[in-house]
């Protein structure tokens, strides 16, 4: 598959409306985990060559949470949702009912609420992905890691890279009172599964 894939506005904004509807029913599940209103929107979904990822998740000596998720089933593929250690010790603020600021580093406790949060916002986004694609997925359980030079990124896409070479981007934000949160949810399909998104969206 070519390493350009053109999405027109229209359809950029097919697959945007797809996820918001999991980054609702994510947000109305992270409420009541947090014990406040939690507000999930997705300002933009896109899909770009594998070998882009890094770039948009930042510099490498930024240290970083990454979750994976593996995708099994007749859809195969992989989920990546990757943040920057500032909105990781945000997240664990609303998380763990704490005021803004107060956590300073990431204990066992922060790292499985975060570790959930991924599990909710993968579950969530499939499920509105499989209503759209009318594909059956499965997912495994999360696997959370702090990435400080890069190194697992890199490796996670090499691994990947070798399945698809491209992957669809949806940047969400969370708000909660006084704190806002920016992750990046990666969907890397197999070059099967990607094919099946783009006959739905129409691109050729």
């Amino acid at each position: 598959m070519g390493q350009n894939i053109k999405m027109t506005p229209l359809q950029m904004d097919a697959l945007k409306e797809a996820v918001s509807i999991g980054a609702g029913n994510a947000a109305t599940a992270l409420s009541k985990m947090a014990h406040s209103r939690v507000d999930m929107s997705v300002p933009k979904a896109s899909i770009v060559p594998v070998s882009a990822i890094p770039k948009l998740v930042g510099r490498e000596k930024d240290i970083k949470l990454l979750i994976r998720v593996n995708i099994i089933g007749d859809a195969p593929g992989a989920i990546l949702i990757t943040m920057s250690m500032n909105s990781a010790l945000t997240l664990s603020d609303i998380l763990m009912e704490r005021k803004a600021g107060a956590t300073k580093m990431l204990g066992p406790m922060d790292m499985s609420a975060i570790q959930e949060v991924g599990n909710i916002m993968t579950g969530n986004y499939l499920r509105a992905l499989e209503t759209f694609l009318k594909v059956p997925f499965r997912s495994s359980v999360p696997f959370i890691a702090m990435d400080s030079e890069g190194k697992v990124l890199s490796g996670v896409l090499a691994e990947l890279g070798q399945e698809t070479d491209h992957a669809v981007v949806i940047e969400t934000e969370l708000k909660e009172k006084d704190h806002e949160i920016e992750t990046q949810f990666f969907l890397i399909p197999s070059h099967r599964s990607l094919e099946k998104i783009l006959e739905v969206l129409g691109v050729h």
